[in-house]
């Protein structure tokens, strides 16, 4: 299905497509259009009150409708930027993890296999649409556009040293948490910037003292 945003493009694809679109073709495609517009800032309760269907099948109809859609990995991950861009966040685990609320399924798995690359995950065992993260995976997540190339390598060497972090990777970590953080200080509130920070100069301190 083609990601369209109004009524005209909607009827453009309906028309293109007439003859060929099914029952749930056309709910999908509808819901997919009030998604962009009328329903685009609601929450998933908010939706089922207003559609008369239950909070589930919202949450199904999302999902759907991102199965269907085209796109690829510079899309989610554009959208997760701005979801993180304006998430609330909330400290957990003692001040250890962070964590924000990811409605969206499709966009929760594309963070979930994200870190899944570098050998982490995102813990939502108590609320699946809630997920906590350290430090370091949300610096990744956030640094694995513009700053790739050095994410690569440092998720290299974690996997290569388990128990361990060789000293220039470590001032790499240290240096990449600066740059990030610097990136996004217009965007994401300094309460998270500066915890990412002090969370990944605890943790470098850590192994140099280890030493």
């Amino acid at each position: 299905m083609e990601d369209f945003k109004d009524a005209k493009s909607f009827l453009e694809y309906c028309t293109q497509h007439f003859g060929r679109l099914n029952k749930k073709d056309y709910e999908l495609a509808v819901f997919h259009l009030l998604l962009q517009n009328e329903l685009k800032d609601c929450s998933d309760f908010a939706i089922s009150r207003k559609l008369k269907i239950t909070e589930a099948k919202v949450k199904q109809l999302r999902y759907e409708v991102n199965l269907v859609i085209e796109k690829n990995d510079s899309d989610y991950r554009e959208e997760l930027m701005q979801l993180m861009s304006t998430a609330s966040y909330k400290f957990a685990d003692g001040g250890k993890k962070i964590q924000f609320c990811v409605n969206d399924k499709m966009l929760r798995l594309f963070l979930n296999d994200q870190l899944n690359q570098i050998g982490s995950f995102a813990d939502s065992s108590f609320n699946s649409n809630i997920v906590s993260v350290t430090a370091k995976d949300l610096l990744f997540l956030l640094g694995a556009d513009k700053h790739a190339d050095t994410v690569k390598k440092i998720n290299q060497s974690l996997r290569d040293n388990a128990n361990d972090l060789p000293k220039d990777m470590r001032s790499k970590l240290s240096s990449l948490a600066k740059s990030i953080t610097k990136d996004l200080a217009s965007k994401i509130s300094p309460n998270v910037t500066d915890w990412i920070e002090e969370q990944i100069q605890e943790y470098v301190n850590k192994k140099d003292k280890q030493k």
